[in-house]
């Protein structure tokens, strides 16, 4: 486990513990309009506090460097530091060791699971995910074997939000409910869960072609070097037929990109193959086209196949706001669904267009166009993050030597001074900010709410931050 080195405090922000502030050395408009809404909870008394655990009804792992204990929400202490080795709480039980195995403790301390275990993690619906030798199971609160010490392996995610886990036994994968029931029998090289979202995009592909494709969870599933999909009702919808199958983006506007005998093509529901194994590399479908590679130069085709933008192109991305990027030679520019150049390629970097914007790189400097080409933000910028809130971070000048964060708005108007060394992105309305070698934080309307006096901050985290000593 991660130690720190130095002390660490743990701050609050609070709505209303307010206390007036006048810092040294900050900016001028930061300094006056500083308030300071934060709260020290804890002065420095450990060198690892789990900033987590703060956002949790549940007692919070510390550290001082050798041994761990746990605390409460006001820094007072409930169990002592006496473990070599401690996890997160969870579900009112927390795995633990003193150096001669793992048990469990309940909140109060005491032992629900004897320390006769090579290794233990947090309890998630009631079952802890044990190790025993060189074999694994699962175990309940009271120490009960749930699910058999005969595994080599078990998903270290624990269950899923359908009570199912992968599995390895005898070097096969496989998927076993919270009972140990088999789910999907242990024949496969590989196995892996695919997302809700790909589940649900696979059965509306179904329904669209009549099939029962996507019935149960999906699983992708690898037999030598040969991919397909299962589901956990035991039916196959893809056999193990492909070198390789998109399983990130699996059935995307009905169609699943696969390969075959070294080319790429795309699959419908049925497996039918409804754009033939003839391009060397298929982007995904993105607004109804599909970039695709053909003899070392990028196009666009429709999902019959149809050639809509020319294979003219040394990279393609996908379509957004009606839009590709678009590079030939060492140049970028953007292409409409005709094919159309309708921003020349004149750009070294381009973004993608999100609500009609794009940040691009022109020379050295980045700026903001739209989507007929016209400069909304100039370039004249080192830097700029992506819009938030209508909001981006962005710098001037260049790194390490003078390089200055602020933020602009879409206009380009600079709405939060460019005077710090860095800038995070804003998170829960507050933004870590660095002035020197201190970190503070600001809020939106660029007021210092919390005094660059901090080595670190971390994250804020259910408006809680750690950092260490001053």
């Amino acid at each position: 486990m991660m130690k720190q080195l130095k002390k660490v405090f743990v701050l609050l922000l609070l709505s209303v513990f307010i206390i007036k502030i006048t810092p040294l050395a900050v900016p001028a408009h930061a300094q006056a309009n500083a308030t300071s809404l934060v709260k020290v909870l804890m002065e420095p008394t450990y060198t690892y506090v789990d900033i987590e655990g703060l956002g949790r009804d549940e007692l919070i792992l510390v550290g001082n460097g050798e041994k761990y204990g746990y605390i409460n929400n006001k820094g007072e202490e409930v169990i002592p530091l006496v473990f070599s080795g401690a996890r997160q709480f969870s579900e009112s039980f927390a795995a633990v060791t003193k150096g001669n195995g793992w048990g469990v403790i309940d909140t109060r301390g005491n032992v629900a699971v004897p320390f006769e275990y090579d290794e233990l993690y947090p309890f998630k619906e009631g079952l802890v995910r044990a190790r025993k030798g060189n074999k694994w199971g699962y175990v309940n609160s009271k120490g009960d074997a749930i699910i058999q010490f005969e595994y080599d392996e078990l998903c270290s995610y624990g269950f899923n939000e359908d009570g199912l886990t992968r599995a390895n036994k005898s070097g096969k994968w496989g998927v076993i409910d919270t009972k140990g029931n088999v789910i999907v029998p242990f024949v496969y090289d590989e196995l892996y869960f695919l997302s809700k979202d790909i589940n649900k995009d696979a059965k509306n592909a179904g329904k669209n072609t009549g099939t029962d494709a996507g019935n149960g969870r999906l699983v992708l599933v690898k037999k030598g070097n040969r991919m397909g999909i299962v589901d956990t009702e035991g039916n196959i919808i893809v056999p193990c037929e492909y070198y390789n199958l998109d399983f990130t983006n699996y059935f995307r506007e009905g169609f699943a990109r696969a390969q075959k005998d070294g080319k790429w093509g795309f699959i419908d529901a049925e497996c039918n193959v409804v754009v033939p194994f003839e391009y060397d590399s298929l982007g995904n479908f993105s607004e109804g086209l599909a970039n695709a590679l053909k003899n070392g130069k990028w196009g666009f085709i429709d999902k019959e196949g149809n050639v809509v933008v020319a294979f003219e192109y040394d990279e393609l991305g996908d379509f957004e706001d009606g839009l590709a990027k678009a590079k030939k030679g060492d140049k970028w520019g953007y292409v409409d669904k005709k094919g159309n150049e309708v921003i020349a390629c004149e750009y070294n970097l381009p973004g993608n267009f999100r609500d009609g914007l794009a940040i691009a790189k022109k020379d050295k400097n980045r700026g903001v166009i739209d989507t007929k080409g016209s400069v909304i933000v100039p370039f004249e910028y080192s830097s700029i993050g992506d819009y938030k809130d209508g909001m981006a971070k962005a710098s001037k000048g260049s790194y390490p030597d003078n390089e200055k964060w602020g933020y602009i708005n879409k206009e380009g108007d600079t709405v939060i001074p460019f005077d710090y060394e860095y800038l995070y992105d804003f998170d829960e309305g507050i933004a870590r900010a660095k002035i020197g070698e201190k970190w503070g934080c600001i809020n939106k309307e660029g007021n210092l709410i919390v005094p660059c006096e901090f080595d670190n901050l971390s994250a804020f985290d259910g408006g809680a931050c750690s950092s260490p000593q001053r």
